[in-house]
């Protein structure tokens, strides 16, 4: 055989071996990435809990969720308020600068715009 010919062959061979380790090499790296996102997930989670934790010995975890629920009770009295307003038509009355709203109890308020 020539020898010329004999090194393209084994060039040849060469590269269909790496072609097949790289094949193998692609689902290695994908279980590693699988289970490198795992460890992040597993981390976060573990950061999160601890955070808690550190927060609720603190005592800054209860103020924080009165200070939430607070603001979930003042964003439903502003939402049954918007709706009575959309509601009524003739209970919202406007000039120039302001407009007059009247609240379900008779009240009336004064808005400036």
């Amino acid at each position: 055989m020539d020898q010329d010919l004999q090194k393209q062959l084994e060039e040849i061979n060469s590269n269909l071996v790496a072609l097949k380790n790289k094949k193998q090499g692609v689902l290695r790296s994908f279980l590693m990435g699988m289970f490198s996102a795992l460890g992040y997930a597993a981390g976060l989670a573990l950061v999160i809990v601890v955070l808690g934790w550190v927060l609720n010995k603190m005592g800054l975890l209860p103020a924080f969720k009165q200070q939430v629920s607070d603001f979930q009770a003042f964003m439903d009295q502003a939402k049954k308020v918007m709706s009575v307003g959309e509601q009524q038509g003739q209970n919202i009355k406007s000039s120039n600068n302001e407009t007059i709203l009247t609240l379900p109890d008779g009240r009336q308020v004064k808005i400036a715009q």
